[in-house]
């Protein structure tokens, strides 16, 4: 195998500052400090402070990746938006969040799916809401089909024509870009405020509670055609947050807990705890780079972390 060297060539480069495309055992120049720097390999993943919301919430629905999310919904937690269901969006670039075109009617306990600019929102906690579907197209909301359950508790995957709901009190749906189909499979073990993952033929659904107050480590995999269950978490949770792929998830904080786990297709590992208490957040991203936002805990209602590896750069004096 080649290395930096049959590469790149045995010439130092300068650079005016640190590069972001650095390959492992690469050295250069920064002019700016007058030093020395090469890269080592990246450490193990951990959470550090991203941009705060404009809103804090609860129980709201996100979409899309770490540096391209999406906030809709919730409950306000601060005046003057405490306890009063929200229609509010959000969307982040990274480093800060701006407010966008709110959903249609304000709710929380959405399932969501899809992208910042091709996002969806399915179902609501109570009344005639937990049954309405509303797609984002990147500025606005649209009502479209309505699910044929009720969706309140509900997960969701997948995309704005290609979407999976499943959880919560109801049965597994479909969606083609036009209408929902109850699929005769459904998850093995009901569970409330459990999370969800994935594409909607490749999905996962982990933790939650059966009964309202006990918490469960269960988890199920979704193949297209079935949901079965596979080794549970390391920790049991609900009030978690997920985010990544059927195969390679990320299972964040939850009730008591701030504990991070992933998932390798067969079995969880613990990995680095979170910052912050931030249970009842919402997640997006991958396993690798994955972001947090919201929470119904005080001081942390508002805020984001960041999930990524620690940069393996190093300065001569670092060494």
């Amino acid at each position: 195998m080649a290395d930096y060297k049959d590469i790149i060539g045995l010439d130092i480069e300068a650079k005016s500052a640190n590069p972001t495309d650095t390959v492992t055992g690469e050295i250069w120049f920064n002019t700016a400090t007058g030093k020395l720097s090469y890269k080592k390999a990246d450490g193990a993943n951990t959470w550090t402070t991203g941009g705060d919301l404009n809103v804090g919430r609860r129980l709201h629905g996100g979409a899309g990746t770490q540096t391209a999310a999406l906030m809709f919904g919730g409950i306000g937690v601060t005046p003057p938006h405490a306890g009063i269901s929200q229609a509010l969006t959000e969307s982040y670039n990274g480093s800060s969040w701006t407010e966008t075109g709110d959903l249609n009617s304000g709710g929380y306990q959405m399932a969501n799916y899809g992208t910042q600019t091709a996002a969806g929102s399915v179902g609501r906690n109570s009344g005639p809401l937990q049954q309405v579907h509303e797609q984002f197209n990147g500025s606005s909301w649209t009502e479209t089909t309505d699910t044929n359950d009720n969706r309140q508790y509900s997960k969701g995957a997948g995309t704005q024509t290609a979407a999976l709901v499943f959880g919560g009190e109801s049965e597994t749906e479909l969606y083609n870009g036009s209408s929902w189909t109850e699929l005769s499979a459904n998850i093995n073990v009901v569970r409330l405020w459990a999370a969800g993952c994935g594409e909607s033929t490749a999905a996962l659904f982990f933790g939650g509670s059966p009964n309202g107050s006990a918490s469960s480590a269960t988890c199920e995999s979704w193949n297209g055609t079935a949901w079965t269950e596979v080794n549970d978490m390391g920790t049991a949770r609900f009030f978690l947050s997920g985010t990544g792929s059927q195969t390679a998830a990320l299972a964040i904080n939850g009730q008591s807990t701030k504990t991070t786990q992933q998932f390798n297709g067969t079995s969880w590992t613990e990995v680095n705890d979170q910052s912050l208490d931030m249970n009842q957040g919402a997640g997006s991203g991958t396993q690798t780079a994955a972001l947090l936002f919201g929470s119904q805990i005080p001081g942390n209602t508002d805020k984001a972390e960041e999930w990524n590896p620690v940069d393996g750069t190093q300065t001569v004096d670092d060494a």
